[in-house]
C-alpha cells in the first residue's frame, strides 16, 4: 500500500494543480474547457513524474529477454533463402 501511495500522490497532485491552473490561468469561455485541459495536462504530468519516481515504463512492459525481428518471407531463427539457395 505504501508503494501505491508514492504513485498516486503525484498523479492526484497533478490533477489538482491542473484544475487550479485550468480554472485560474486559462482564459476560456466557458471555464469548464480550461478545467478539462488543465486536468488532462495535470494528469499527464503527474503520471510522468510517478513513472520516473517508481522506475516503471509508461507504456509497454519491462522488456525482459531478447527481441527478434523477422522480415516478410522469413521464419524466426532462419536466414532468408534466395533463389540460388534452394535445395534440389
Amino acid at each position: 500500500m505504501q508503494n501505491a501511495t508514492r504513485v498516486y500522490l503525484p498523479v492526484i497532485g497533478g490533477l489538482l494543480l491542473g484544475l487550479l491552473i485550468g480554472g485560474v490561468v486559462f482564459e476560456t469561455n466557458p471555464t469548464i474547457v480550461g478545467w478539462i485541459f488543465g486536468a488532462g495536462s495535470g494528469l499527464m504530468g503527474g503520471a510522468f513524474i510517478a513513472a520516473l519516481a517508481s522506475n516503471e515504463p509508461i507504456v509497454g512492459g519491462s522488456g525482459g529477454g531478447v527481441r527478434h525481428a523477422t522480415f516478410p518471407g522469413e521464419q524466426l531463427g532462419q536466414a532468408a533463402r534466395g533463389e540460388d539457395d534452394r535445395p534440389d
